[in-house]
């Protein structure tokens, strides 16, 4: 999954055809509010603070985020974005906490990166590394991990793009998690400024007997700001028990 937008923002969504000759760096900070019933009686809100970094050195990226979040709504939701699962069952009561949240590290590769290929190719894997507090349900408390294949056609103007990956989760007490299939289908157009317009459909299959697929629309902006800093700002909707039924975001970049 994307989610939300600070993994897009930091790698546009997409392959990059550029290979880095002596590295980059990029570090970023977003504001993310979202809110839904995800098939509770009562709703949940969500606030995030995201903290990320990029780095680019010829055909590999390395990422790392960590967020600071804000949970009120029952204690069935844990977590926050693409780490966010509905646990099942009516929760107890209502729950107001904040803390930071778990720790994302990933390493992507530039399989086919040829300016001149018609199709640029990543291949990547992840891991949630479980540094949020499980006893406030920012967390499950374990470590999670996944594979993933993106796929953009290499074109002028609009770009459509593709994401399919595997995510293996860690069960957290009393509870069996499924491993579940996600994937995301896009388009990006981008004019010579380097100003970008897109949308992004993200699916997740359930992750708990009886709980429901994440299905989620995100609509984005993205703008440079000179050459170092870059802007993105984004809605996203709902369709789903396990998505929000909406949620805005904006994140600021500096890259050196």
């Amino acid at each position: 999954m994307v989610r939300r937008s600070f993994v897009l923002f930091l790698c546009a969504a997409a392959p990059s055809a550029a290979i880095a000759a002596d590295g980059a760096l990029t570090l970023g900070v977003g504001l993310d509010y979202s809110s839904g019933e995800y098939g509770k009686t009562e709703t949940t809100s969500v606030s995030t603070v995201q903290f990320g970094a990029k780095y680019d050195t010829q055909r590999w990226t390395f990422r790392a985020s960590l967020p600071f979040l804000r949970i009120s709504g029952p204690a069935g939701v844990v977590g926050v974005g693409s780490d966010a699962i509905v646990l099942p069952g009516e929760a107890e009561g209502r729950r107001d906490v904040s803390g930071l949240g778990d720790l994302g590290v990933s390493a992507t590769y530039k399989a086919i990166a040829d300016p001149k290929a018609p199709l640029l190719v990543d291949v990547g894997a992840r891991v949630k590394l479980a540094t949020a507090d499980e006893s406030k349900g920012l967390g499950t408390g374990k470590n999670d991990y996944s594979l993933h294949v993106d796929v953009v056609r290499n074109a002028e103007g609009v770009a459509p793009f593709a994401t399919l990956g595997y995510r293996w989760y860690g069960d957290p007490a009393g509870i069996e998690l499924r491993n579940a299939w996600f994937g995301t289908l896009g388009f990006a157009w981008r004019d010579a400024s380097g100003t970008s317009l897109g949308a992004a459909y993200d699916y997740r299959q359930r992750t708990v007997d009886g709980g429901a697929n994440v299905s989620e629309l995100m609509l984005f902006l993205a703008q440079p700001l000179g050459q170092e800093w870059k802007v993105q700002l984004y809605f996203i909707r709902g369709f789903s028990d396990a998505s929000p039924d909406a949620g805005v975001g904006a994140f600021v970049a500096y890259s050196f």
